[in-house]
């Protein structure tokens, strides 16, 4: 569940990729949001409570969020249960993420008006229970209560991942000038080289941006090894 000022339900992607790590049970969010990305003015907290556990297996995440094998034995590609606990742990311990026993010590322990803040969380778990999200539609079996101590939370903002243009690159994975002529001795590979997200970050798609920035970072270091 993500809440931001003043301390209301935040509106949520459906294309759930739970990660506990990064503080929140809703799911991640879509790519390329410049109000997510510049969160000084309305912080976002993130707060899932002990059970998150049960509703990251519920979820059945892919990609980079999965945590658990697949159910034909393939290993998970990322992040394992076992290190987003460590994480989580370590988040705890730096005082970034906070638990708590009740809703009001969370509240407390985030800098967050009690009141304001305890309402949302009461509204938002008697919507899980009747399995009917009125404020914004998420489906049933995505709704995950927050009853169950202990409670956690974390401040979040945005953080940037790839830009939507990116560097022109030339079959060389050469950089090109605003001419469209290669800059000698500048190669780009990753996610912003050849403007391969300029219209949309699909992360539907397993491995697209590993995978490409692996095998076309491979070709760029080949390429200017020789150069």
């Amino acid at each position: 569940m993500r809440v931001e000022a003043p301390w209301l339900r935040r509106r949520s992607a459906t294309r759930v990729a739970f990660v506990p790590s990064k503080g929140g049970a809703d799911g991640k969010e879509s790519v390329g949001s410049a109000s997510f990305i510049n969160r000084r003015a309305s912080p976002i907290s993130g707060l899932f409570d002990s059970n998150y556990v049960d509703y990251i297996y519920r979820f059945k995440t892919q990609g980079c969020s999965r945590m658990f094998p697949f159910e034909n034995g393939a290993p998970v590609s990322a992040i394992t249960l076992e290190m987003a606990r460590g994480m989580n742990q370590g988040l705890l311990e730096s005082g970034m993420m906070q638990q708590a026993d009740t809703i009001e010590e969370l509240a407390d322990k985030l800098h967050i008006p009690s009141d304001a803040f305890t309402a949302t969380v009461k509204r938002y778990n008697e919507m899980v229970a009747a399995g009917d999200d009125r404020d914004f539609g998420k489906e049933a079996f995505r709704l995950s209560p927050v009853d169950t101590p202990p409670f956690y939370g974390i401040r979040q903002t945005g953080y940037m991942l790839c830009t939507m243009d990116g560097i022109p690159i030339d079959t060389d994975m050469r950089a090109l000038d605003p001419d469209g002529k290669p800059i000698e001795g500048l190669f780009v590979g990753g996610n912003d080289s050849g403007s391969f997200f300029s219209h949309s970050y699909p992360d539907l798609v397993p491995g697209l941006a590993a995978g490409r920035s692996a095998t076309f970072g491979r070709r760029a270091g080949r390429i200017a090894a020789t150069a």
